[in-house]
């Protein structure tokens, strides 16, 4: 019997040792990222005032990016979204005539849009656009998507072969109509850029 308690009392503490020395893994710290970054670059210009640029957050001029709506006459630098990929497009076109309304490139989701806080929610395609002057930005859910020109004139855009009024994005997607053989109408004055275009540095 004398054996049987000795034997139980070892047991215990070797479970008492086991726990004592127990610690549960710690989670992988996050390290900021502290190496050069790739310089700034405006990527679609309106007219001498009114442009966007991308201001790279890493080594990469065209990927891992914020994009910027800035106005100089009006004072205006607003940050609109984070992109992950390269800023090009097909075709943007906004009309140099209108004042108010703006439209930045569809957001594509991302593969790690959970960490993705410039701009909720993060985990759809969503189309900025701003009503007044690029001063704020909100963001609405095509109905459609493809890689179709975007055009913007008056209080109406144009994309992936569907039309919608700015007055009806609280509507969300619901607010897009498909357009049957309708080309897209020509802007009333020609901005000076005719798509995004961002120059990479080789190591996108």
């Amino acid at each position: 019997m004398k054996l049987i308690h000795l034997a139980a009392a070892v047991a215990v503490l070797q479970l008492s040792a086991c726990a004592s020395s127990y610690s549960p893994p710690t989670a992988p710290q996050y390290v900021p990222y502290a190496g050069p970054i790739a310089p700034s670059q405006v990527v679609y210009r309106i007219d001498e005032h009114r442009y966007f640029e991308v201001v790279p957050y890493e080594d990469s001029a065209c990927a891992n990016t914020w994009l910027y709506y800035t106005d100089t006459s009006k004072g205006i630098h607003t940050k609109i979204t984070s992109s992950n990929g390269l800023m090009e497009s097909e075709k943007f076109i906004i009309d140099a005539a209108n004042d108010q309304y703006l439209v930045a490139l569809v957001k594509n989701s991302n593969a790690d849009c959970g960490a993705d806080t410039s701009d909720s929610p993060a985990c759809s395609r969503r189309f900025p656009y701003s009503t007044d002057a690029g001063r704020t930005w909100k963001y609405v859910a095509p109905k459609w998507s493809g890689s179709s020109p975007i055009v913007l004139t008056g209080d109406r855009v144009f994309y992936a072969d569907s039309t919608a009024k700015f007055s009806d994005f609280d509507k969300g997607s619901s607010a897009w109509t498909r357009l049957d053989n309708e080309s897209f109408p020509q802007p009333r004055k020609a901005p000076l850029d005719t798509k995004f275009h961002c120059i990479p540095n080789g190591r996108e």
